[in-house]
């Protein structure tokens, strides 16, 4: 009688420690779907606002002259773009949390990538008025899905001009891809505000954002985007502070088996 009692005592315990366990988890899902929906609210009034209120001017005709029209038109594009690539986001990490989420990986010359997407972001980078230094190998070979790999790049390279102040916008944004033993790194080096050193960790967490973030927009969506990415690709990211301040975001891939990578590989740094 008394292993009896002890063994319905145990079941009930573990019964009891499961329940709690799982309503714990379901009450934390349901405030993330809030945070999340509250944050992306937030996020799309402020582009929406933009967009009514330019197109409004221009609808009115009360642009000054065609160089104004010019300017109206572009802030309306550079605000569309921003709101493409917030519900991209928000899509893909829908499809994550649902496990529908898939990389199609192909072969791919990783450095002929990151010139291709830094020559496209370019622009965003010059209207900062910032330049974009590059030093890339261009011949390290890498299975990814070039998509997601571009999602994940760009979400680096958003986070390096979001938190770099006007005052320090004269330091040019470093890229640079190079050959560590049996891996591409990738490295993209701003002089931002920083990260917290207890927070260098949580920040690829989903919706979390650095204490130190201010009122600068996002939903904490795009690190842990880009984290899920790296184990998605059997590598991995992680930040470390720049010498004389600043962020390094580094991703490490590994390289394509079978592949020949030169130990001198052919280079391209450019500063533009």
């Amino acid at each position: 009688r008394a292993l009896l009692v002890l063994i319905l005592v145990f079941v009930a315990a573990s019964g009891a420690f499961l329940l709690i366990h799982s309503v714990r988890r379901e009450t934390q899902l349901a405030a993330m779907k809030v945070q999340l929906v509250s944050r992306v609210t937030h996020e799309l009034k402020t582009p929406l606002a933009v967009i009514k209120m330019y197109g409004e001017t221009l609808s009115l005709g009360r642009a000054s002259d065609q160089e104004q029209v010019s300017r109206f038109a572009g802030v309306i594009s550079g605000e569309a773009d921003r709101l493409t690539s917030m519900v991209e986001r928000i899509l893909d990490f829908s499809m994550m949390e649902a496990g529908t989420f898939t990389y199609a990986k192909e072969r791919v010359n990783l450095g002929d990538l990151v010139l291709e997407i830094t020559d496209d972001y370019l622009p965003h980078v010059e209207e900062r008025g910032m330049q974009m230094a590059r030093d890339i190998e261009t011949n390290l070979t890498v299975d990814v899905d070039p998509r997601g790999f571009a999602s994940a790049l760009v979400n680096l390279l958003e986070n390096a001009l979001k938190y770099t102040p006007p005052a320090n916008s004269d330091a040019p944004l470093a890229i640079s891809l190079r050959r560590l033993d049996s891996s591409a790194v990738l490295e993209v080096a701003d002089r931002g505000i920083g990260i917290p050193p207890p927070e260098r960790d949580k920040v690829f967490d989903d919706f979390y954002r650095a204490t130190n973030s201010g009122e600068a927009r996002g939903a904490g969506l795009g690190l842990s985007l880009v984290s899920h990415f790296a184990k998605s690709h059997e590598g991995s990211v992680e930040t470390t502070p720049r010498p004389q301040g600043g962020t390094i975001m580094r991703l490490t891939l590994p390289l394509a088996p079978g592949v020949e990578n030169g130990d001198s590989p052919p280079s391209h740094s450019q500063l533009i």
